[in-house]
């Protein structure tokens, strides 16, 4: 499957992880989640998978927080 076929822009990206667009300006900056960019580079999209598998890393990582009394 092309990842082509599955590219989410910026705005949605933001909407599904429950984050600010800035966020995700940041962590693609930071290279945390990083964007594909196209056509000359000024838009960022996301491939849908990379979101969906951040998303879970973000859960576990919370239920692991709450689960140890919210001690890291």
């Amino acid at each position: 499957m092309d990842n082509q076929d599955n590219l989410i822009p910026i705005n949605q990206a933001a909407e599904f992880l429950g984050v600010s667009i800035d966020t995700l300006r940041r962590w693609d900056k930071s290279g945390k989640l990083v964007a594909t960019r196209k056509n000359g580079g000024t838009h960022r999209f996301y491939i849908q998978r990379d979101l969906e598998l951040f998303a879970s890393d973000i859960f576990a990582m919370a239920t692991s927080w709450a689960l140890s009394g919210g001690d890291f």
